[in-house]
């Protein structure tokens, strides 16, 4: 048995979502097209995951997903890296037009700052609509 290293990504990134952010977005399953075929913006509040990256074709060989999964909801981009893309533990990478970038290793102090940055920049976006 092998095991999807996307698969396992997502996961980190869900759960990183229900205990961090719990509450304040949902997964977005449901992908919804214009009349065009054009993919229309996400829900307010909703997640929506970018199809996979691919390594570069190899002649005779399947062409293989790389180890990056990237999030998109609410203007930020979230994207968490493996270590064989990003050794040597992996790397998650938060950015924002508006708010910039915060970056580090997948532990929990990268995590807290990126719950703290997102939860502060939606409080101040709150503010200014009131």
């Amino acid at each position: 048995m092998t095991i999807n290293i996307r698969q396992v990504l997502v996961r980190h990134l869900r759960e990183f979502f229900e205990t961090r952010l719990a509450g304040e977005f949902r997964w977005h399953t449901d992908d919804r097209f214009d009349g065009d075929g054009h993919l229309l913006p996400a829900l307010p509040g909703a997640i929506r995951l970018r199809p996979s990256e691919m390594h570069p074709k190899v002649s005779g060989r399947r062409q293989l997903e790389k180890g990056i999964v990237t999030v998109d909801f609410d203007g930020y981009a979230l994207q968490l890296s493996s270590p064989e893309e990003a050794p040597p533990i992996g790397k998650v990478m938060l950015y924002h037009e508006k708010f910039g970038q915060l970056e580090g290793p997948p532990d929990v102090v990268t995590w807290d700052r990126i719950a703290n940055a997102i939860k502060s920049s939606r409080a101040k976006g709150k503010e200014n609509v009131s």
